[in-house]
Order: structure tokens, then C-alpha cells, then sequence
């Protein structure tokens, strides 16, 4: 898997043959100086690929007549630091820097990194005359002997680009690459980054932020992010690098959910609130739950007395579109429960009474926002005449079309 996937100008090698471009590099006097890979003590996987890709770029540009002049580490252009992991923002200065020491044109920055496995390289080189990154490549790969055709492909395809590119910068149509890292914001604190389709973390949510190794990105281009954490569903989205810095938002992450507790209010059950614990059967798919309402009728006037209600009500319910990720979904639910009416002591002989009812009819609506989960819930009552009650057989509802209405929170257990 390739970060950012490249696009290989592979039709850039029918329109100019070696030969061609060859003859093209002798004629302007180009010239490339490669800076190798900075390779960890006693890591030997990491300096035998670094070695490998090293010499592969080379080959190529030797290929198309470019003459690759040694790179001198002592050059005080390079003791600033250049070529390591994770490149600063001001890596596009420092590889002017070490073409004009070096007496060429184009810088070749190449990285590699062997740890977990897994081979991740990148290369980019940088045009000193016009300070522009000319072409650049990045990848990860399992570190196999699959790796080495991987990194072959990407050789061939980064220098045919760059030379391409070459011409481009000399008419001024090259385009000009980000300046700086890219700075991604989120509230979930401890998620890891992906860029594209790589398997590999490119950062992690530290205080809220998360600063990706410097990528030389042509701007206006878009960029694949992906955001991942454990116990959480992933999210991704597509940024455009403008030109100037800026931080970039990445979407909230919605946690699995196996019980959650839903606090509620409703219309018509103004004095009171409710409470209702799901239990997930599938996460986030199909639930049980039970929901008990306590409020107080009053009419607010000097002959008024209150009346207290105790709404007992179970079923099983499941989301019916969108995916568990989604920002928005909804959900059907059916089941029973009975309304318990506690009457004041100066009524009629009775004061508890029990009405009896099944709910064929609840539709909720759920919304995902700054980490809390709203939901919207439509359920239509119809009581039973069981001679217990106040309410007889009927549908029980605020108006003739209306049915209950009640809005609460979902939190995750």
C-alpha cells in the first residue's frame, strides 16, 4: 500500500525514450546528488533496503544520462540535518541547500525504515533553481523479497516523473508543493492516523493534534486520511492542501456499543423524565430494552391536584438504514408496557389504577454531534380495556395525529 498512492506517468516513457532523455540531459548538464537514507545502529534489515533503493535510483538516473555526483556528508550544508524520518517543514531549504554545496540541480532525498515488519520508504527530489519538489513517492510493504520489486517499480517510476518534470519546472507549469507538515485536529484523543490505504500509523492524537511527517504535496491536491482507535468505528476523509497552513478537522468517532442508558423527556410528560437501559444483541444493530417514565400531571390552577405516573415500557428494537458509523441513522422498536396512575387522596375511593398497552408503532431518529447521540422518538400507545385503567381501548396519543414525541440522549454503558 502506497502513501500517498502514486500516480506513475508510465506514457512519460513512450514519449521520451531513454535515448531521448539522455540526450536531453547532457544538453542542459544535469546533474543529481543523492542523499542515502539515515540508518539506526545494528539495524541491519533497514541498511540492507536502504542500500538497495539507494542504488536503484541511481541506476536509473545513470540510465537517462544523469551524472549523480557523491554526496559529502561533511558538507556544511548537510550538517543541518537532512533525509532522516519524518521531514521538518523547512526540508525543501535544507535540499536546495545541499544541491547548490554540491554544485548540481536536483537534490534526491531518499528515507527508509524497517520496524514491525513492515518496509516504509519515501523519496522526493528538489529542483535547487527553482526550489520546487520535482517528484516524490512514499510506500509501505511487507519487508519480504516482495519488497524489493516494490521499491523497483518505485524508482522507475519516480525518476521517469521527475525527469518529465524537469522540462515542466524550466516552462513554469510545475506545480508548487505544500511548505509545511499537515496538522490535523480531533477530539479523540489517543487515535491513530492512515493516510490512503496504508497499514501503517502515520501520527497519533496527542492534546487533541496530530502532525503528519512532512509530505511535499502539490497543492490543491487531496489527501485520503483515515482516523482509528480501539473500541471505536473508523472514520475517514478527504482533505484539499491549500496553500498556506492550516489545521484540518478530522470527523468524531462514534464508539461501539454493546449497553447504553438513554435519559429521555417528552411532550406531554413535561413535569418528569425517563430513563431506558438498552442491551445490544448486535452491536449497534439489534437491541433489547426497558424504559421506565416517571412524571407529574398538574394543572396549575388553585382547584388542580397532582397526579403522579409511572410508564413501564419493553421491547426489542433495530436500526433499519445507515451504517453504524453514520452520523445519522434510524431505528423501529415494538413492545408493551403498562401506565401506572397514582391518583391524590382526596379523589375517589380508587387512587391506582393500571392501564395495559402494546406499542406496534416506534420509530426513532438518532443524530451523532460533538460526541453526544441525540434521539427523536415517535411511539404510538394503544391501550387496552382491561377494567383496571383510566384509559379504555384506545390509541393513546397527544392529538388526534400526533403521537407521543420524546427527546433524550443515548449514552454509551
Amino acid at each position: 500500500m502506497r502513501i500517498p498512492r502514486r500516480i506513475p506517468l508510465f506514457c512519460a516513457l513512450v514519449f521520451f525514450s531513454l535515448s531521448s532523455l539522455a540526450l536531453h540531459a547532457q544538453d542542459v548538464g544535469l546533474s543529481v546528488v543523492i542523499v542515502p537514507p539515515q540508518v539506526p545502529a545494528n539495524n541491519e534489515n533497514t541498511r540492507l533496503f536502504s542500500e538497495s533503493f539507494e542504488t536503484l535510483v541511481q541506476t536509473e538516473f545513470l540510465s537517462a544520462g544523469y551524472k549523480v555526483v557523491p554526496f559529502a556528508s561533511t558538507d556544511s550544508a548537510v550538517s543541518e540535518g537532512s533525509g532522516t524520518e519524518g521531514e521538518t517543514p523547512d526540508a525543501l531549504d535544507k535540499a536546495v541547500a545541499i544541491a547548490n554545496a554540491s554544485g548540481v540541480r536536483l537534490c534526491v532525498v531518499i528515507n527508509v525504515v524497517v520496524s514491525a515488519r513492515f518496509l516504509v520508504y519515501s523519496v522526493y527530489a528538489v529542483d535547487a533553481r527553482y526550489s520546487l519538489v520535482l517528484g516524490s513517492d512514499s510506500g509501505s510493504v511487507y519487508a519480504g523479497l516482495t519488497a524489493l520489486a516494490v521499491i523497483q517499480d518505485s524508482a522507475k517510476a519516480f525518476v521517469a516523473h521527475t525527469i518529465v518534470r524537469v522540462v515542466e519546472a524550466g516552462a513554469g507549469s510545475a506545480a508548487i508543493p505544500i511548505p509545511y507538515a499537515i496538522t490535523l485536529k480531533s477530539r479523540d484523543e489517543g487515535a491513530e492516523v492512515f493516510l490512503g490505504e496504508s497499514q501503517e500509523s502515520a501520527a497519533v492524537v496527542e492534546n487533541g493534534i496530530a502532525v503528519l511527517p512532512y509530505i511535499p504535496l502539490p497543492e490543491n491536491s487531496r489527501l485520503a486520511i483515515s482516523l482509528k482507535k480501539d473500541g471505536y468505528y473508523d472514520s475517514s476523509r478527504q482533505v484539499k492542501l491549500l496553500g498556506k497552513e492550516k489545521a484540518y478537522t478530522l470527523p468524531e468517532l462514534r464508539p461501539l456499543q454493546n449497553n447504553a442508558l438513554v435519559l429521555s423527556w417528552g411532550y406531554g410528560r413535561l413535569l418528569g423524565m425517563g430513563g431506558a437501559y438498552r442491551h445490544y444483541l448486535i452491536s449497534d444493530q439489534v437491541f433489547l430494552f426497558g424504559e421506565d417514565d416517571l412524571y407529574l400531571q398538574y394543572g396549575f390552577n388553585p382547584y388542580a391536584s397532582p397526579v403522579f405516573h409511572n410508564d413501564i415500557f419493553m421491547g426489542i428494537g433495530a436500526y433499519l438504514f445507515f451504517d453504524p458509523s453514520s452520523a445519522f441513522r434510524v431505528s423501529a422498536a415494538l413492545g408493551g408496557g403498562a401506565m401506572l396512575t397514582l391518583l391524590p387522596q382526596k379523589y375517589a375511593q380508587q387512587r391506582f389504577f393500571a392501564d395495559y398497552y402494546a406499542v406496534p408503532f416506534c420509530l426513532q431518529f438518532e443524530y451523532f454531534i460533538r460526541g453526544r447521540q441525540l434521539v427523536l422518538e415517535f411511539r404510538a400507545p394503544f391501550a387496552f380495556d382491561t377494567g383496571t385503567g383510566l384509559l379504555g381501548q384506545r390509541w393513546c396519543m397527544i392529538s388526534e395525529f400526533l403521537p407521543m414525541i420524546t427527546l433524550g440522549v443515548v449514552l454509551p454503558l
